[in-house]
C-alpha cells in the first residue's frame, strides 16, 4: 500500500512539471520573443501544478505563470 501512495504522489509531482522547452514555447507566444532567445530562471511548482518562473529575453524580464491545460501569463518585471 505504501508503494502505491509513493508512486501516485511522485507521478502527481512530476506530472505537472513542464520541460524548459515547453515553457519557452508557451512563453514565446505571450511575450513575443523566439523560444531560442528565452532563458527560464527560478522555476517553482505550486501545489496545484502551476509553474511560476522568470523569463528573460532581449534584456527584458518577465514574471510568468504556466499551468498544464491553461493559458500562460506573463507580466513585465521592471
Amino acid at each position: 500500500m505504501k508503494f502505491y501512495i509513493i508512486a501516485i504522489s511522485t507521478a502527481m509531482l512530476f506530472g505537472g512539471c513542464m520541460t524548459q522547452n515547453t515553457l519557452k514555447k508557451r512563453t514565446a507566444s505571450v511575450i513575443g520573443c523566439q523560444p531560442q532567445n528565452i532563458t527560464i530562471k527560478n522555476s517553482n511548482l505550486d501545489f496545484m501544478g502551476g509553474q511560476h518562473y522568470t523569463a528573460l529575453c532581449n534584456g527584458q524580464t518577465f514574471s510568468c505563470t504556466a499551468q498544464e491545460g491553461s493559458i500562460t501569463q506573463c507580466t513585465s518585471a521592471r
